[in-house]
């Protein structure tokens, strides 16, 4: 379509791959773009005239030429503005190969033939006279004989008959030996096989054609915006893969990225195999989600005479093209078969069903990388050259939106901290506040201590999260093995602990130990005689129970080590290392951590005047025992700031995803989130709680919400019928735990949040 485009691109390539060590062969001369026969199977007929052949067929291999190109090659047809005898194709042509290519054009590389098997050839030649016409026309190397013995007698005869010159046999060999000379070939005649995916596949060759195929896909066609899909909204997708080859396409790469992103989706293989009933049957369920997606594996494959889709499957995509349901064709091969579908929904395609390419594809679909790609061709009745919608990439964060009008609205609550601090309910702390994808509020207050001269608090201080450990990591890792399949609700906890048995121990589960309704007691001052997690456990799995199981909740630290290490037997991991690799990593909740580095010890707030430890607590956790095992620990440990803690709020309000890194299930982060009545009345949720009487929610958050209060005077909820998550950091402990102050306070910062949100003063 662009002659001057292709001969620029094909000399770039040639270029690189000749700079590489390797043959560049241009091909096929003198072009093979304009036609409409096959020729595997038969030879085509190039009717344009010499000016039309000058202006573009021979524009890119001119180009290809003066760029250094190495070999030609010849194509099987009939060009009658250069070799009147249309029954000799330009193969076997003097006047193409000799008197055009090297004469007017000046090449004087390597002349190779096209497969000699091709029916475009071998149709009307025996192999031996053919091979014969084509060395005396000026090929050089005589291609995929149908047999090579044949060719070689008849190459043979012909010079010994005087039929080929000498000279014109040894100018061949020469060139040859040449070719090979310079490609180093007579110093390692053998290729490494197994070095070519190192040197071809490297990290950085990967990562290069990744780039190229994300900048490839093209949207063609999306009146109602159907793109990209917002997983966080959508939640069940058909996907339909359409195979132009019965069975021999590898959909792998496709179904496993769509899977990751994509929770409820269910895949259909439909090749040219697929009878009528079949058909019916898939297209009948077809109506029930929420979206279509008919993914077409068409590759142009040389020798089937066809491009696309058989008519049957073709019919039967428009058939679901025109439901009255949102519906996407992608097109992973040749852009042309879009012809097939006139009016679409939508249409997207990326020109190839390479693996990067079936990943792109994917991160397009879902918004992960923007789309701009243009059309290199036309495509009758669909696009024209250059065509192509741009869409941006689908921003899945948390924007800040604070402002004057934020600002005014939330006067009541900035009181309630200032006046907070001032009847030293805590010295300092910080308060975010996240609605429907915004980041609406994020003030900090006070100071690190009573003292005026200690340092301010400020947005990005650390807190000791105290038991918010629970949620934050130790909870999502549960919800996370719970998906993979490693842990089950009801195991019960002497599966992990043979030696927990007796007085009701053995019916305790999993489920019990979220719920807080194990029996295990609240707390118990292990860290005076016990040091490291090990031991702990040990003592937990001695300790006798203080009601049966399910038949009450308490809060329960005990229970909740018990979890952490069985976690960690599943996994293999630490609780930490999971945290990181996990949650936070892929979360970029880069302050978010266990144990911090002394040299940070000065950016977070200080807890108690701790008369254990006999020093002010300040950058190690405040909880004795989580101190005795190490700092790290699944009930506690954990130390963060409200910017790490919005983007966790905003990937549960998302649906467990975030930045289009999905953490958890949507199903699972619901199951996970609703009351368990265990027993009957109980607020708990699985690791979390829910609003109840008197809680830290207040009165005003509504009964889908959750959230997790931490013993420093940490709090955090989250309403998904509002869009809404507050956090409270403060270090309320500071000198003493003995202030109880917070308790209320957390209930009214929570009413001030939901009013200010909703517009009440």
């Amino acid at each position: 379509e662009d002659p001057a485009l292709v001969g620029r691109l094909g000399s770039a390539f040639i270029r690189a791959v000749q700079e590489g060590g390797v043959l560049a062969t241009g091909k096929h001369f003198p072009g093979h773009g304009d036609t409409n026969i096959d020729s595997h199977l038969d030879i085509p007929l190039i009717s344009g005239d010499r000016q039309r052949l000058e202006q573009v067929d021979l524009v890119p291999f001119r180009m290809a030429i003066q760029s250094g190109v190495g070999a030609m090659m010849t194509a099987h047809v009939a060009v009658p503005a250069l070799e009147p005898n249309v029954g000799l194709p330009a193969t076997l042509s003097p006047l193409v190969l000799h008197t055009l290519l090297q004469q007017e054009l000046g090449f004087s590389g390597l002349v190779v033939t096209d497969s000699l098997t091709m029916a475009g050839l071998a149709r009307d030649f025996w192999t031996g006279d053919a091979a014969v016409k084509a060395f005396n026309a000026g090929a050089d190397m005589l291609l995929d004989p149908p047999n090579p013995d044949v060719v070689y007698a008849a190459i043979l005869e012909a010079v010994k008959a005087g039929v080929i010159s000498q000279e014109r046999l040894d100018g061949a060999v020469v060139k040859i030996l040449n070719t090979k000379a310079r490609l180093h070939l007579p110093e390692e005649k053998q290729v490494d096989l197994s070095g070519i995916s190192r040197v071809v596949n490297s990290p950085e060759n990967q990562q290069v054609a990744q780039g190229m195929a994300d900048a490839s896909v093209t949207l063609l066609r999306d009146p109602k915006n159907l793109l990209p899909i917002d997983a966080r909204k959508i939640r069940s997708v058909k996907v339909f893969l359409v195979l132009s080859r019965d069975q021999q396409e590898d959909t792998a790469i496709f179904q496993q990225e769509f899977r990751a992103r994509m929770e409820d989706v269910s895949f259909e293989v439909i090749s040219t195999a697929a009878t009528d009933s079949h058909l019916t049957q898939i297209f009948n369920k077809a109506k029930q989600q929420d979206l279509l997606l008919c993914v077409v594996f068409a590759r142009l494959v040389t020798g089937t005479g066809s491009i696309g889709l058989p008519e049957k499957l073709a019919g039967w995509i428009n058939r679901v093209c025109s439901l009255d349901r949102p519906t996407v064709v992608l097109a992973l091969g040749s852009p042309y078969v879009l012809r097939q579908f006139p009016n679409p929904p939508a249409s997207i395609c990326t020109y190839s069903n390479a693996d990067v390419s079936q990943r792109s594809a994917v991160k397009a679909l879902f918004g992960e990388i923007p789309i701009k790609g243009k059309s290199p061709v036309s495509i009758p009745g669909v696009a024209r050259y250059s065509d192509g919608i741009d869409r941006p990439r689908l921003d899945m964060t948390l924007v800040s939106a604070q402002g004057t009008q934020w600002g005014d609205r939330f006067k009541s609550l900035d009181l309630l901290m200032k006046e907070s601090i001032g009847k030293h309910v805590f010295p300092g702390g910080t308060v975010a506040v996240g609605y429907r994808d915004q980041l609406v509020y994020s003030k900090a207050f006070g100071h690190f201590e009573y003292d005026s001269n200690s340092p301010l608090v400020a947005n990005d201080t650390l807190f000791d999260l105290a038991s918010l450990t629970k949620v934050v990591c130790t909870t999502t890792l549960a919800m996370h093995l719970f998906e993979k399949g490693l842990l089950d609700l009801e195991y019960p906890v002497k599966r992990f602990y043979p030696g927990f048995d007796g007085s009701g121990k053995e019916r305790i589960t999993i489920r019990h130990l979220l719920t807080h309704s194990s029996g295990l007691p609240a707390h118990l001052h292990f860290y005076r005689d016990t040091q490291g997690k090990a031991a702990f456990v040990q003592k937990i799995i001695q300790t006798p129970l203080e009601f049966q199981p399910g038949t009450k909740a308490v809060y329960s630290d005990l229970g909740i080590i018990l979890l952490g290490d069985i976690l960690e037997k599943l996994a293999g991991k630490p609780i930490d290392v999971m945290g990181r690799e996990l949650i936070f990593e892929p979360l970029q909740m880069k302050h978010t951590l266990f144990n911090p580095l002394p040299e940070i010890k000065g950016a977070i707030a200080p807890t108690e005047r701790d008369p254990w430890r006999g020093r002010l607590v300040q950058g190690e956790v405040h909880d004795e025992n989580a101190f005795a095992m190490g700092g790290i620990a699944p009930h506690a440990g954990l130390f963060s700031n409200t910017g790490d803690l919005a983007v966790f709020c905003q990937m549960f309000l998302n649906g467990g995803v975030y930045d289009h890194h999905r953490i958890v299930k949507q199903s699972i982060l619901e199951a996970f989130l609703t009351r368990q009545n265990m027993p009957p009345g109980s607020s708990r949720a699985l690791g979390w709680d829910t609003p109840s009487e008197g809680s830290s929610a207040g009165i005003l958050f509504s009964d889908r919400s959750f959230g997790h209060t931490g013993f420093t005077g940490t709090s955090m909820w989250m309403d998904p019928s509002r869009q809404l998550f507050v956090i409270l950091l403060t270090n309320r402990v500071y000198p003493t735990r003995e202030n109880n102050g917070i308790q209320e306070v957390r209930r009214e910062v929570a009413d001030a949040v939901v009013k200010a949100v909703e517009g009440e003063q």
